[in-house]
């Protein structure tokens, strides 16, 4: 999801206070150093328990420091103040453009991303091709799927418009042979490598479509092996062959190989959709994504 987290009272304060500061930056003034901007923002999304952040870039800007953060798997740009004092989460130039979030601007970068050996759904010779990056650890990816019904209460609560992705998508688009839809693997949160590695060798017997959102379902369980085999096994899955797959370590070199397809073309945190190329980053409503769909498939 593209998570706004500035919608708590606290923040907004601050982000109030922010836009009449600027007018008051002495442009002069040095400032306290990128480093230093990068740590201060750190330092207030911990003590405003926001969770876990970490820096991508820190850089200054003119009369502002730009800190690009990976909050949550997503990036976002932040603004602050030479004297380190205020931010804001976007700026507007005297030109009348403005600076905004990866959301809407990541969405003209077009790719070029092949299947490769990744598991995929639907019709072949679909006009639109619609690829996945994502981790079956991470929460907000298990709101994209709409198979966590935790996560998508949650989205709801903060957009009662929203709609997960994946569930409309596969029955609006790939069951009736509009999308075909391609799973790709990004580290988004611990990791979940023994749910991923379960799910990579259960599509060798027809069964990851099976397992997809069973393990976003169960997701509290996805870095537990057995408990990820205990669930392969529900699906009727054949165990020899799973634990031989899983001890041959066929698949552990693509972890790596999807990571860096998915950072080589674009992709800053998890889940993120390439539809025909270009890019939509994050849980967003599920409007958003088959707004782009229709444009590809009208066109």
């Amino acid at each position: 999801m593209k998570i706004n987290f500035w919608m708590i009272s606290t923040i907004v304060c601050v982000v109030a206070i922010a836009i009449l500061s600027i007018v008051a930056v002495n442009f002069n003034n040095s400032g306290i150093g990128e480093k230093a901007a990068g740590d201060k923002m750190l330092s207030f999304i911990e003590k405003q328990k926001l969770g876990n952040a970490t820096i991508i870039s820190s850089v200054k800007e003119g009369s502002l420091y730009k800190v690009v953060l990976n909050y949550q798997g997503q990036k976002i740009p932040i603004y602050l103040t030479l004297d380190g004092n205020y931010f804001i989460t976007q700026i507007i130039s005297t030109n009348g453009s403005s600076e905004q979030s990866s959301s809407q601007t990541d969405n003209i970068q077009i790719a070029n991303i092949s299947i490769g050996n990744s598991p995929y759904i639907g019709n072949e010779n679909a006009k639109v091709i619609v690829i996945e990056f994502a981790d079956f650890s991470c929460p907000f990816c298990a709101a994209a799927s709409g198979y966590n019904s935790q996560m998508t209460d949650y989205m709801k609560q903060n957009n009662p418009q929203w709609e997960p992705i994946v569930n409309n998508l596969m029955k609006d688009y790939v069951e009736t042979g509009k999308v075909l839809f391609v799973s790709k693997y990004l580290y988004g949160h611990s990791g979940g490598h023994p749910a991923q590695i379960v799910a990579w060798c259960l599509n060798e017997q027809n069964l990851y479509w099976d397992f997809y959102p069973k393990a976003f379902e169960n997701q509290a369980d996805v870095e537990d092996l057995s408990k990820m085999k205990t669930l392969a096994q529900e699906l009727g899955t054949n165990t020899t062959e799973l634990d031989s797959c899983i001890v041959s370590g066929r698949y552990d070199e693509q972890f790596d190989q999807e990571q860096n397809e998915g950072l080589s073309t674009g992709v800053s945190g998890t889940p993120a959709f390439f539809i025909n190329g270009k890019i939509i980053d994050g849980a967003v409503p599920y409007s958003q994504i088959k707004s782009a769909i229709d444009v590809e498939l009208n066109k």
